[in-house]
């Protein structure tokens, strides 16, 4: 069994090195999946509390990249932007997928469940998906 839970968030952007408008700094409305998988419901028969899923995604990315301007920590904008979220590349949603899995995926192994995908949408018909 899966279930999957989406937040939304906002944040700002720009591509190192890219040969295109992309290279200016510019803002999406991100919009996050996560797909948990399972095979054991819960006494109330529930794969995992959606409630839990939500505060563990709030924790996690929603808190450090909602209304951040993410850069590559080679930009020079990192000198002037002091609340930036710096990544080791540039922030591409492929990238995003990447660092969302290094650095928050634990949060959502449990004993019973574990990470299956997350899927990141930069518009609504942009997006990037890590299947685990």
């Amino acid at each position: 069994m899966r279930i999957t839970k989406r937040i939304e968030f906002d944040a700002a952007h720009r591509l190192l090195g890219y040969d295109g408008p992309c290279a200016r700094l510019h803002g999406h409305r991100y919009i996050l999946e996560v797909t948990l998988e399972g095979t054991r419901l819960d006494k109330l028969g529930m794969l995992e509390d959606f409630k839990s899923v939500s505060s563990k995604l709030k924790e996690g990315p929603f808190a450090s990249w909602d209304h951040r301007t993410l850069l590559n920590n080679s930009d020079p904008f990192v000198f002037v932007i002091s609340d930036a979220y710096l990544m080791d590349k540039n922030p591409t949603a492929e990238n995003m997928l990447l660092e969302f899995v290094e650095k928050w995926g634990y949060f959502f192994n449990t004993a019973f469940t574990r990470l299956h995908s997350v899927k990141l949408f930069e518009t609504p018909d942009c997006s990037a998906e890590l299947i685990l």
